[in-house]
């Protein structure tokens, strides 16, 4: 085996070693920043009622249940017609001002077709 064999298998067993990492790592690093940040919704409720002035301690996490909480709750109001006039209304607001427009909107657009292919993934699991 000669030199350059020899940094050829280091270097490939260190690329191989990096394509196995990196995706773990920034997958853990997402999720924490997720995690951490939804943690932070916790600042909504009133100081008294934390979990850490209640127990003692922080309950990592927790803002991740809150934040299914409120999706689940904006959903259920906003499937019916009242909660669909208040949305439209928020949307008509959203839509006079310029800048604000275009994020919303393009936010709005991938949501929906999203939305529309989780639609479509669970009606074709629900025929296999």
């Amino acid at each position: 085996m000669t030199g350059g064999d020899f940094l050829r298998g280091v270097r490939r067993y260190l690329v191989t070693g990096l394509i196995i990492w990196l995706p773990l790592v920034v997958t853990v690093v997402v999720f924490r920043f997720l995690i951490r940040l939804m943690d932070r919704t916790l600042v909504l409720i009133p100081p008294a009622w934390r979990p850490e002035e209640l127990l003692g301690f922080a309950i990592p996490g927790l803002g991740v249940l809150l934040t299914l909480v409120v999706l689940f709750v904006t959903g259920l109001l906003g499937a019916n017609l009242f909660g669909r006039r208040i949305v439209d209304l928020w949307e008509s607001i959203l839509n006079r001002i310029p800048l604000i427009r275009s994020v919303y909107s393009g936010a709005k657009q991938v949501a929906e077709t999203s939305e529309f292919n989780l639609i479509l993934m669970s009606e074709d699991a629900e025929v296999m």
